[in-house]
């Protein structure tokens, strides 16, 4: 982690939020382990922005990947941004959380909210989520400018299509105008990855990422 993050940086959230890991890992007791066996966490949330067929993509990555990494599936439930905020360290199920995300190597999330975990990660892990489709039909990252300072953690965006739109059960009525700046009707909208091919490699790349970083 860079030594240079500071708490009071308001421009930088996710600069900010990392700069208190290490504070949080310790209120909760928890220690990344130093040397473990790779871990793909498949995280399920309720809510906007799901990926409805998680479980799909679980079992897919599960029969891929089993014989080279721990390959889980996990309910995180609902949320809150209270707590991601981490204003009670805590509430509901966030101590869990960090210390699942504590011994993941890669994370496959859903954007948006949830995806701020991905700050309790071990050095050199991989977080996949992913894009958005735009009106033009262009796929585009959510969240990428909270993330641009997060050093010690690879981001990767999963490109989206129509087909990943097509049989979601929350449409129409998550349609909307979108966020500002990004124009999108679908911004708040689930997906249904019809081809896993494309997630699937972007895990294999961050496998072989985690074992360069651990195992030399």
């Amino acid at each position: 982690m860079n030594s240079e993050m500071t708490m009071t940086d308001g421009r930088d959230p996710i600069r900010m939020s990392a700069g208190i890991f290490l504070m949080v890992m310790t209120q909760l007791h928890i220690e990344p382990p130093s040397d473990f066996t790779p871990t793909i966490l498949v995280v399920h949330k309720d809510g906007r922005r799901r990926i409805e067929n998680d479980r799909e993509v679980y079992e897919e990555l599960h029969q891929r990947f089993s014989a080279e990494a721990n390959v889980e599936y996990y309910d995180a439930g609902h949320i809150s941004n209270e707590t991601l905020k981490m204003k009670s360290f805590k509430r509901s199920c966030f101590a869990g959380c960090v210390e699942r995300m504590a011994r993941t190597s890669v994370l496959v999330t859903p954007p948006g909210g949830l995806a701020q975990q991905v700050i309790f990660l071990p050095a050199g892990a991989t977080a996949i989520m992913p894009n958005v489709l735009l009106d033009n039909l262009d796929s585009a990252p959510l969240d990428i400018p909270d993330y641009a300072h997060l050093e010690y953690v690879h981001v990767q965006r999963l490109p989206v299509t129509q087909q990943d739109y097509a049989r979601t059960t929350d449409r129409p009525l998550c349609e909307n105008t979108g966020t500002p700046g990004l124009h999108s009707k679908l911004n708040h909208c689930n997906v249904r990855l019809e081809n896993l091919e494309p997630l699937v490699e972007l895990v294999k790349q961050a496998l072989h990422a985690w074992r360069i970083d651990h195992e030399g």
